[in-house]
């Protein structure tokens, strides 16, 4: 598949592989110039960016290395989903809660008409072969909601993820922006929508109009 030709279809929590981490700003912190292998892989993030570009992020070793910047598509070599990480989840070490989670939450989604897939840390060590997920990680994972009917897995879903070995941040993916599943279901009015315009509140029921 060529890169240029699937680039219309990037999604946020989507990962690049970049042809060279040179090829980011050279107004990169130190720890993403020292870390080459890791930064040749960055996330495509949900904000604007000029044409021809794509808004990203770049993952450290440490939980407060992040850092944002923008690629152009001509950088781009690889482009990796979560739904295609679902397939490569056994090469995750067992013993870690996040990767019996996974396991787990996979068993659970196969009987659900959705598409989804992990992020955060284990989706980065999936799709890099880096060693990202410890003891003590989360697991993060995005669900494809793209019809009003699918609301009536929310509660489903819910209960799912309430009883896996580990804390389960669960982003569901609209065509406007992302929410979380547990601002969804708390009942309040509004819920927080990360927009590409950047973070706004929204009546959740217009969640479910807009699709």
């Amino acid at each position: 598949m060529r890169v240029t030709a699937a680039l219309g279809e990037l999604q946020p929590h989507d990962l690049l592989r970049l042809y060279d981490p040179m090829l980011l700003s050279r107004s990169a912190p130190k720890w993403v110039q020292v870390s080459p292998t890791r930064s040749v892989w960055v996330v495509v993030r949900r904000a604007a960016a000029p044409d021809g570009r794509i808004p990203v992020g770049v993952r450290g070793m440490q939980r407060n290395q992040r850092w944002t910047t923008t690629v152009s598509v001509s950088d781009v070599a690889q482009i990796v989903t979560p739904e295609q990480l679902v397939y490569r989840i056994g090469q995750l070490r067992s013993e870690m809660p996040a990767a019996q989670a996974l396991v787990a939450l996979r068993g659970q989604l196969q009987r659900l008409p959705l598409r989804w897939g992990p992020t955060g840390s284990a989706g980065f060590e999936l799709a890099t072969g880096l060693t990202t997920i410890h003891a003590g990680s989360d697991l993060d994972v995005v669900l494809r909601f793209r019809k009003p009917t699918q609301r009536k897995l929310l509660g489903q879903l819910q209960a799912i993820v309430s009883n896996l070995p580990t804390r389960v941040d669960t982003q569901l993916s609209f065509t406007f922006g992302t929410v979380s599943l547990e601002e969804l279901m708390s009942g309040r009015l509004t819920v927080l929508v990360e927009s590409r315009g950047g973070p706004i509140r929204m009546p959740s029921d217009a969640c479910w109009r807009q699709g």
